[in-house]
């Protein structure tokens, strides 16, 4: 993962934030409605890809409105370049958003479509046409700017819905599944543009079903569950598997290899010459790097051992179901990598 971003670089920041719908009824007595998030603290830092993650009705949708400042906090406060962004037309001119499955006006051709939008932002006529070419150029759709958006496949759709987002090459952008039906070789171009918006020192903020695509692409994520938070920070610290290494040697002699096996008996790989194997953090491991190196073998590598997100999300989500009374208990645990409804 990049280098994220001191505090100083904060350009989303969450404070205490929650969310509560009620009918009309209800707004009048001040009482029942659904809770949708609860005291949510988070902050997203400029230049880093963040990712909101967390099964069916956990608050991923009402969490990314309130960001935006589509929809009013019930309490709580959000900032985003300091400003709320319910209010600022600042703000909202240095924001994109990619939804899921968005839907377009399928008579347009896609350069039509990118000039319409950009016309409707008040983008002076040149800077449209030359921005609207540039973003086309950009994801590769220059071949089938002409044709009308209804004859466009899954993965043209995505990439035009990114460049309506990108339009005013805004600092931060908001991306909802973006990834959503698209083949493998759309996923892969997808992550890539994700990856070249990080380069270009651009915020990603993504909300995903996909956990590997996650480990993949962010540096920093948030756990929902029902609206309140499980898990937040470094996505390295959140994977790493405190108090257990990773050991690969070799050029290992038979005697040294024996030492070794002797006082770490947990292999991951064993060839004739060479052993990774999972070992205490601690004297243990001092004592086997001791051996390969009086032995002469060459060690290759010491390394944390990593989980993978999809067993720290499970075992989140396990105990919170164990734990919170609030949780309801008839989900299966199956529904929380599915792709289905936010």
């Amino acid at each position: 993962m990049a280098e994220v971003p001191t505090e100083g670089d904060v350009v989303i920041r969450a404070t205490e934030l929650s969310k509560t719908y009620r009918t009309g009824f209800q707004q009048l007595f001040g009482k029942g409605g659904v809770e949708a998030l609860n005291n949510l603290n988070l902050d997203v830092r400029r230049g880093e890809v963040f990712a909101l993650i967390g099964p069916n009705g956990s608050g991923k949708t009402t969490t990314l409105k309130l960001l935006m400042g589509l929809i009013f906090p019930t309490s709580g406060k959000v900032e985003v370049f300091g400003a709320n962004p319910r209010t600022s037309v600042d703000v909202k001119k240095r924001i994109g958003f990619m939804p899921d499955g968005p839907y377009f006006y399928s008579h347009l051709t896609g350069y039509e479509l990118l000039a319409f939008y950009g016309n409707l932002l008040g983008m002076p006529k040149d800077e449209v046409e030359t921005r609207v070419t540039e973003l086309l150029q950009k994801l590769e759709m220059t071949t089938r700017a002409k044709q009308p958006v209804g004859t466009y496949s899954k993965g043209m759709l995505q990439r035009i819905g990114l460049a309506h987002a990108l339009l005013q090459n805004p600092e931060i952008i908001f991306m909802d599944e973006p990834t959503s039906g698209l083949d493998p070789v759309g996923t892969a171009d997808m992550h890539q543009m994700v990856r070249s918006m990080k380069a270009e020192g651009k915020t990603v903020f993504l909300c995903s079903h996909f956990l590997t695509e996650i480990e993949d692409l962010c540096d920093r994520v948030i756990l929902l569950d029902r609206g309140r938070t499980l898990q937040y920070g470094d996505l390295e610290t959140l994977l790493a598997e405190r108090g257990k290494m990773r050991l690969r040697v070799s050029a290992l002699t038979p005697a040294a290899r024996e030492q070794v096996l002797a006082r770490s008996p947990h292999v991951l790989e064993d060839a004739d010459t060479s052993l990774q194997l999972v070992v205490p953090d601690g004297a243990e491991s001092y004592e086997i790097i001791s051996v390969v190196r009086d032995s002469g073998a060459h060690l290759d590598a010491l390394t944390p051992m990593r989980r993978t997100l999809e067993e720290v999300f499970m075992e989140s989500i396990a105990r919170q179901q164990a734990d919170a009374p609030w949780q309801d208990t008839d989900r299966g645990l199956g529904q929380i990598v599915d792709r289905g409804e936010n």
